[in-house]
C-alpha cells in the first residue's frame, strides 16, 4: 500500500500542473456531489412570474399553474426539473425567451 501512495503522487504532479495551481485533482471515476436545488416552484401564479438563467436550475414540486391574465416568463439556460407527476398547466402565456441567433 506504500508503494501505491508513493507512485500515486508522482503521478498527481504531472497532470497538467494541477497541483502546483492549487487546484484539487479527483479520480476521474469519482462523480461530483450535486446540492440540492434551493428553487422550489408550484401552486397557482396569478401575477406576472420571471425565471431567471442566475436562479436556475428550478425544481416543480407541485402541480403549477399560471392563470388567466399572468405571464411566466423563462430566460434562455434556465434549468426546470419537475418530480414525477408533476404537471404545467398554462391559462395565461407562457414566453420562453431564446438566444439570439445570427
Amino acid at each position: 500500500m506504500v508503494f501505491h501512495c508513493r507512485l500515486f503522487i508522482p503521478l498527481l504532479a504531472l497532470v497538467g500542473g494541477a497541483l502546483a495551481q492549487g487546484q484539487v485533482v479527483l479520480d476521474p471515476g469519482l462523480i461530483p456531489v450535486r446540492q440540492p436545488i434551493q428553487n422550489i416552484l408550484g401552486g397557482v401564479y396569478s401575477n406576472n412570474v420571471t425565471l431567471f438563467f442566475r436562479n436556475s436550475p428550478y425544481r416543480v414540486t407541485s402541480d403549477l399553474t399560471v392563470e388567466y391574465g399572468a405571464t411566466l416568463t423563462i430566460e434562455t439556460g434556465v434549468q426546470i426539473y419537475f418530480d414525477t407527476g408533476v404537471g404545467l398547466k398554462i391559462k395565461g402565456t407562457l414566453q420562453a425567451i431564446s438566444a439570439k441567433r445570427d
